[in-house]
């Protein structure tokens, strides 16, 4: 009890055998053994009465001058001293022995659930997608509390419930790890199945103007909805019950992720889309200009004026029509019209005719 309380100062390196002489026997089976019984309980009875035997119980120097017929006032005065001593509170035998066997029985169990789970840390780790660990890890978890409930469940039951507790939360840190680094995966592999996803679709969909025929909108959302649909159901399968893990932050970065490449992916679309209408206007325009210029006349300017707007009507009104097809961007005419009135003519010309272009 001494190594065990709060000690007082000035004893603070003291053991129990300091303060009491302890001695310890035993009895042979008193019916199995009889004979041996009664030997070694005469031998036990010599250390009561016989005063020159070595283990003589009754010792001058534990003589406290204390009458006998006060003796049980002393003993009492002694007890209501260890109760009123709060350092002295200590847990029943029966719950330190809970403890130390549930500590035993957990450290074991533990070591063993580690061993089975390590091998699933290096691929995960590594990048890689660690198929069926959601039964894996709930497995292995599962074998490690039935190992613990076995041993420990016939010790003190309120230490075993605790010390079960704090077990199934030492399982659940360590398989968090395992949990994280396989969203994370997940997600990485969920994005580039987006991404080849929207590049099979848009590739498919390329008209005669080397862009979409139909709606970007409508590529993305199907491209979007499955990859959080595999994303999701993976994450779900690797969610342990009796645990608060959630995968609402990481699912809110992917799709955050999957807009920012579907924004990325819209703006290189519609350049080419643009790019394609530009050399459009050009063949359609080059022709008419060349003729016009090669053949001087009082209504030359006014015949390329018309020819260039019609053009330019039409390339403009392809690009609208895209535009509210579902690609969601803005048909900025002003910088369309300044790109188109320089980009199709030639040297010769260009500074002649941008005069008139451009008050347009």
């Amino acid at each position: 009890m001494a190594d065990l309380s709060v000690q007082p100062k000035g004893i603070e390196t003291s053991v129990v055998t300091d303060f009491f002489d302890m001695m310890f026997t035993s009895l042979p089976h008193k019916i199995l053994m009889p004979d041996k019984f009664d030997t070694a309980a005469n031998e036990l009875r010599r250390r009561f009465t016989v005063k020159s035997d070595k283990d003589y119980v009754f010792r001058p120097i534990y003589h406290k001058r204390i009458p006998a017929d006060g003796f049980p006032h002393y003993a009492e005065s002694i007890w209501a001293k260890i109760v009123s001593n709060k350092d002295l509170d200590l847990p029943t035998q029966q719950e330190l022995l809970a403890q130390y066997r549930c500590d035993e029985i957990a450290s074991v169990a533990l070591g063993l659930f580690t061993d089975a789970v390590m091998p699933y840390r290096s691929p995960i780790e590594g990048g890689r997608i660690v198929d069926g660990l959601g039964p894996a890890i709930a497995r292995a978890r599962d074998e490690l509390m039935a190992t613990f409930d076995r041993d420990a469940s016939r010790y003190h039951a309120l230490v075993y419930k605790r010390k079960r507790a704090e077990l199934m939360r030492a399982a659940n840190t360590t398989l968090a790890t395992f949990y994280l680094g396989q969203l994370k995966n997940l997600g990485k592999k969920a994005l580039s199945d987006f991404s080849k996803d929207l590049n099979e679709r848009l590739n498919d969909t390329i008209g005669s103007l080397g862009s979409l025929n139909g709606s970007f909108l409508e590529h993305v959302k199907c491209a979007r909805e499955l990859a959080g649909k595999y994303f999701i159901l993976q994450a779900e399968a690797i969610c342990l019950r009796d645990t608060e893990w959630s995968y609402a932050e990481q699912l809110s970065q992917l799709w955050e992720e999957i807009d920012e490449v579907a924004t990325r992916r819209r703006g290189e679309e519609v350049s080419k889309m643009v790019a394609s209408l530009e050399r459009t206007f050009i063949r359609d325009i080059s022709e008419p200009l060349s003729k016009h210029l090669n053949e001087p006349s009082s209504t030359m300017w006014a015949r390329v004026i018309e020819d260039y707007k019609a053009a330019y009507d039409r390339a403009k009104e392809k690009l609208i029509r895209r535009a509210k097809s579902g690609w969601c961007f803005d048909v900025k005419t002003s910088v369309i019209r300044c790109r188109w009135s320089s980009c199709q003519l030639g040297p010769s010309d260009r500074k002649l005719a941008f005069s008139r272009f451009r008050c347009l």
